[in-house]
C-alpha cells in the first residue's frame, strides 16, 4: 500500500480555490470569497482537510464553477480528465459534483448518463486508481435574498443521488454517502471555513464506514 496516497479532486465550484485548482480564471473562492468565508487556503478546504487527515498527497484540483455530471463539456470532458494527472498520477479520484444538475433541473436520466460516461473514462485513463464519488450533500439554508438558488425551484435530490449511485454500480466505482451530511454555507450551496470542516467530517465518515475503518485500504 502506498504510504501517501497522490489525491486528485474533480469537482465543482464547491471545490474552487484561486491559485490552486485549475482551470485558471474559474473560481468561486477568488481573494475577495476567500476572506469572505475564511476559505484561504488549501488547508481551508474539504478536500485539503481529509487528505491531510488520511496522511495523502495532493495532486491535480480540477474544478471550476458551474461544472455538471451531464452535458457534452461536464466533468467527463476528456481533457478534464486528462488534467487530473497534472500533479502525477493520481492513486485516488474524488468527485465532487451533481448539485449543478440538480439545481438546473436537469432530467436524473441525464446525469446518470453524464456521470457513468465520466466514470467510465475515469476508470480507462486512470485503471489502478481508487475512484470515489461522492452523493450530494445539503447546504443550510440562508435567507432568500442571499440564497445562490431558489429553494423553491429545485427538485428533491434523491433521484439525483440514485442517478450518482447507479453509475458507480455500472462503473464499478464506489460512492461516499453525503445525502445525509449538512453544512455552514454563505448563499446556501457554497461552504464557509466552517462548513467546509463538516464536510470534510461527512467525507472522512462516509469512507471510514465504506471500509471499515481503512479508507486507503484499497489502495
Amino acid at each position: 500500500m502506498c504510504p501517501c496516497p497522490r489525491v486528485s479532486v474533480l469537482g465543482d465550484s464547491i471545490s474552487t480555490l484561486e491559485g490552486v485548482s485549475i482551470p485558471a480564471g474559474m473560481h468561486f473562492y477568488t481573494p475577495a470569497l476567500q476572506r469572505l468565508s475564511g476559505v484561504a487556503a488549501p488547508a481551508d478546504t474539504w478536500w485539503g482537510m481529509v487528505i491531510h487527515a488520511l496522511g495523502g498527497v495532493r495532486g491535480a484540483v480540477c474544478a471550476q464553477n458551474g461544472l455538471t455530471l451531464s452535458g457534452r463539456f461536464g466533468a467527463g470532458d476528456p481533457q478534464r480528465i486528462a488534467a487530473l494527472a497534472a500533479g502525477g498520477m493520481p492513486d485516488c479520484i474524488w468527485v465532487a459534483a451533481g448539485l449543478n444538475d440538480w439545481a438546473l433541473g436537469v432530467p436524473p436520466e441525464q446525469v446518470l448518463i453524464g456521470c457513468q460516461t465520466l466514470l467510465q473514462r475515469l476508470r480507462a485513463a486512470y485503471p489502478d486508481a481508487a475512484i470515489v464519488i461522492g452523493t450530494l450533500p445539503q447546504g443550510m439554508p440562508v435567507p432568500e435574498e442571499a440564497a445562490f438558488f431558489s429553494a423553491e425551484a429545485v427538485a428533491p435530490q434523491t433521484p439525483y443521488n440514485n442517478s450518482i449511485r447507479a453509475a458507480a454500480e455500472i462503473a464499478q466505482c464506489r460512492v461516499a454517502e453525503l445525502a445525509a451530511a449538512s453544512y455552514e454555507t454563505m448563499d446556501g450551496v457554497h461552504p464557509t471555513r466552517r462548513g467546509m470542516a463538516q464536510l470534510a467530517a461527512a467525507w472522512l465518515a462516509a469512507l471510514e464506514k465504506r471500509w471499515h475503518g481503512c479508507p486507503m485500504e484499497f489502495l
